[in-house]
Formats: structure tokens, C-alpha cells, sequence
């Protein structure tokens, strides 16, 4: 590596620049508006499949919880507020009736706030498995207890569209579960 690239890969080279003297919270902005582009793709994806065939990989739910772990507590009103647009007026969600989008959209909020505050209250660093303790608290915490807690309102709600409510709960789980594994 030469010298002109190990100086590139060693400095943060936006500090240098005026772009962030445009206001203190440019990264937060950027990192919001990062997230909803993200977000959008893994709600276009999960819901490019049937109503009668479930997704396999809920990837929504995976995007969220890793914002919400890496951003501070008080702006987390912001990427659950954030997700309602994209869940509601997308594409992929007409001819969904709109109490199913936002008892969904209540599920899975719920869901990415729950599990963003027990792995920050139990893990020292939520952000990376130090430890094999770390790694099995995230699994029991965001891979098995999360969603199969909230597969029984998913199931419940979609048992209301006509889908048999067992069946409907173990997709739910297993896309929740997969995602976040």
C-alpha cells in the first residue's frame, strides 16, 4: 500500500472537509436517511411474496433492529415513525387493507423496540459478540424469544385475513428468526 492510500484509509477524511460544518447532526441525517432507503428495499423484498406464502427472510425487522441498536435511545421515535410511510404507501402494499398494514407495522415495532432494549440492558456492547455469552443472549433474546412472542399476535392478525393460525405463526417466527440469526 502506498503512502497517499495509507493516509486515506488512516483519517477521516470528511473532518476535513466543510460538509459538516453545515450542521452538527450531518451524520445523524445521512445515517436516517441511509436506514430508509434500507428499509424500503427489505420491505420491497419481504413483501414480494404471496399473502398465502409468507416471506421466509422478514429483513425489515433486521434492518430496524440494527438502527435502532446503533443510534441513541431518543431518536428511535424517529426510525419506528420513519418505517410508517414506507409500510403503508409503498407499492408492495396496495390492495392490503390498511388495519392489516398498521396492526403489522405495531407488531414489528413493538418487536425492534423490545429487543433493542434488552440487548442494550444485557449485553456490554450490543453492537458486536465479545463473548459466547453475547452471542447466545442475542440468540435467545432477537432469534427465538422476540418473534416467537410476537408470531402469536402476526398469526392472530393474519388468521383474520383467512390464513390458518398455526401455519401463520410458524412463518412468522421463522421469518423473524431467520432474518435476525
Amino acid at each position: 500500500m502506498s503512502v497517499g492510500q495509507e493516509n486515506l484509509w488512516n483519517r477521516n477524511v470528511f473532518a476535513d472537509r466543510k460538509v459538516t460544518a453545515l450542521t452538527p447532526q450531518f451524520g445523524t441525517i445521512v445515517g436516517f436517511l441511509a436506514f430508509l432507503v434500507a428499509y424500503y428495499f427489505a420491505y420491497r423484498f419481504g413483501m414480494s411474496f404471496t399473502q398465502a406464502f409468507a416471506s421466509p427472510f422478514w429483513f425489515p425487522d433486521a434492518v430496524l433492529l440494527c438502527a435502532l441498536l446503533k443510534s441513541r435511545r431518543d431518536l428511535w421515535w424517529l426510525f419506528i415513525l420513519g418505517t410508517l410511510p414506507i409500510r403503508l404507501y409503498s407499492e408492495v402494499s396496495v390492495g392490503i387493507p390498511t388495519w392489516f398494514l398498521l396492526i403489522c407495522f405495531a407488531i414489528d415495532s413493538g418487536k425492534g423496540l423490545v429487543a433493542a432494549f434488552l440487548l442494550r440492558r444485557y449485553m456490554r456492547n450490543p453492537l458486536r459478540f465479545e463473548t459466547v455469552w453475547d452471542y447466545a443472549l442475542f440468540v435467545a433474546i432477537a432469534v427465538v424469544l422476540i418473534p416467537a412472542v410476537s408470531a402469536f399476535g402476526g398469526a392472530a392478525v393474519r388468521e383474520a385475513m383467512g390464513a390458518d393460525y398455526w401455519r401463520s405463526w410458524l412463518e412468522w417466527f421463522m421469518g423473524d428468526a431467520l432474518a435476525a440469526g
